[in-house]
């Protein structure tokens, strides 16, 4: 399988993302969306990543008048079925 793998640091530590997780982070920054996939398929990597993004941008702001919350809501599901 070959799949399209990039790379990104956060604070120094390098995040691979495969090209399914940067088409849902590139989705993300563009609109509102909710990224429903598999156990174990990066959606807290695609997190950290929007995280990222907005931190660098609200850092880029002059006036604090503009501060817009980023909010991220994980539920945890058991896989027990029970």
């Amino acid at each position: 399988m070959n799949e399209n793998i990039s790379s990104v640091s956060v604070n120094g530590v390098p995040i691979k993302t495969r090209g399914y997780q940067q088409e849902m982070l590139d989705e993300s920054l563009r609109r509102n969306i909710i990224i429903a996939m598999d156990t174990g398929s990066g959606k807290t990597h695609i997190a950290v990543l929007r995280l990222k993004h907005e931190s660098e941008r609200e850092l880029e702001k002059v006036s604090f008048s503009q501060y817009k919350k980023v909010g991220f809501l994980t539920f945890l599901c058991s896989s027990r079925g029970f």
